[in-house]
């Protein structure tokens, strides 16, 4: 959970959810990279 929450709301110093700074910066750019892929995909009903 809090993990969570620094991912969420940008937690720049210290260690959330046993995670560095470094570590945090690179799951964020995941997530983003993944939003990305799956918007420019096209949707089938």
């Amino acid at each position: 959970d809090c993990l969570e929450y620094a991912l969420a709301n940008g937690e720049k110093f210290g260690i959330w959810g046993g995670l560095s700074e470094r570590e945090r910066r690179r799951i964020r750019r995941q997530r983003a990279l993944a939003r990305a892929t799956q918007q420019q995909q096209p949707r089938t009903a």
